[in-house]
């Protein structure tokens, strides 16, 4: 008689194991792509730092951004890698919580349609800003300057709406997946509930810098708060 080899039954199967690994570079990139969008904010706004007032006269703004033509276009350059870490964070944690009860899916839809406004509106933010530094160095677009700086402000103040949007969804849908704490989650709340507010104030901050207008900034950090808790989090998984 011949003698029977007897193999081990594997536990795990390579299309398991394939998609175990697919599923921990999933999160990585994830997680990366949500602190690489917060990095990208943050140095945006850094370099936004000595922009004109929203009341700045057009003589103002044009000097502005004659004289900063290479950092707005490291702007747009920045512009760019933001919006596909955005969008890749937004898709990542989406797949990551579309696995959830029903309620969970339905907070996550929320803030994914808020995630998909503020694409479309910080493109159309950057365009207005391309367009400054092209009609402030043309004296054939001077009067173009004025309109398209009021234009670039109503952008973002229905922006701060958006990002409200997002961060109300997502933070309460990671909440209740247990990828956020319940502080975190209270300050992502009134953080949109900021936001939110301060887009209702648009008319009277829109053209002049005043106490309202820091509402969306203290908003604001509520966003960039849950990015950072969320996304290292994920990367923990």
């Amino acid at each position: 008689m011949y003698a029977t080899e007897i193999r081990p039954t594997p536990t795990t199967s390579p299309t398991a194991n394939g998609t175990t690994e697919r599923w921990i570079d999933s999160n990585k990139a994830t997680a990366a792509a949500g602190l690489g969008f917060t990095t990208t904010v943050v140095i945006q706004n850094a370099l936004r730092g000595r922009a004109p007032q929203v009341q700045a006269s057009v003589d103002e703004i044009t000097k502005f951004y004659n004289d900063n033509r290479v950092a707005e276009g490291a702007l747009v350059a920045l512009f760019v890698v933001g919006a596909f870490c955005l969008a890749r964070f937004i898709g990542g944690l989406w797949t990551r919580l579309d696995r959830e009860s029903d309620t969970v899916r339905r907070s996550a839809r929320t803030g994914v349609i808020g995630g998909a406004a503020i694409l479309a509106l910080f493109t159309a933010m950057v365009a207005c800003e391309i367009a400054l530094v092209v009609g402030s160095d043309n004296t054939e677009l001077a009067s173009t300057v004025a309109p398209m700086w009021l234009l670039h402000n109503s952008i973002f103040s229905v922006l701060s709406l958006f990002v409200g949007v997002a961060l109300f969804g997502l933070s309460r849908a990671s909440a209740a997946a247990g990828l956020i704490s319940s502080r975190i989650k209270g300050i992502a709340v009134a953080g949109a509930a900021l936001l939110a507010g301060s887009t209702a104030f648009a008319p009277i901050t829109v053209d002049h810098f005043g106490p309202l207008s820091l509402v969306s900034l203290v908003g604001f950090l509520g966003w960039l708060t849950f990015l950072v808790a969320v996304s290292l989090r994920i990367r923990r998984d």
